[in-house]
């Protein structure tokens, strides 16, 4: 009989453990189509710089607070709990789940930028939305100021929950 190999979970041992009982998300209306997931604010920030065009101070704005980000805040190393992101499962389709990003409530600083860019956001009619949530799905990365992780449940039905 052979033994297969699961995937181990790789915490670091005392983030897992000292995690805030609740992470903030800042989201839009518009779903992901590779997460099955509300758009978050980097990707709705991304796309208003792309295609709108913006005074220029509130584009030198969002581009700073971008920026800031950039500098501050860590680039998580995955985005899948699989190593290359896609798996086998035991009907033979492929799935991507994609995770996404949490800020974690001790976050204070990470927390001001953001919703210092909402507010922008909001300024040129955004919905946005701050979501929270105590267990966001399975951790792929986390760090002092954020956890990602692949919801248990897409929107779309095809999560592993």
């Amino acid at each position: 009989m052979s033994r297969r190999r699961r995937f181990r979970w790789r915490h670091e041992p005392h983030l897992a453990y000292d995690r805030p009982r609740e992470l903030i998300r800042f989201a839009g209306k518009e779903l992901d189509p590779n997460s099955g997931q509300p758009l978050g604010i980097f990707q709705l920030a991304a796309d208003m710089i792309n295609n709108r065009r913006l005074p220029a101070g509130d584009h030198r704005r969002l581009t700073g607070l971008r920026a800031w980000f950039n500098a501050n805040l860590a680039q998580p190393r995955r985005f899948s709990h699989w190593k290359d992101g896609w798996r086998n499962s035991a009907h033979g389709w492929l799935r991507r789940p994609i995770a996404i990003s949490w800020f974690r409530s001790d976050a204070a600083q990470c927390l001001k930028y953001a919703e210092a860019m909402v507010d922008l956001l909001r300024t040129y009619g955004i919905e946005v939305e701050r979501l929270t949530c105590t267990n966001p799905g399975y951790i792929t990365y986390e760090d002092d100021h954020q956890v990602v992780a692949v919801p248990f449940h897409h929107r779309d039905g095809t999560g592993d929950g």
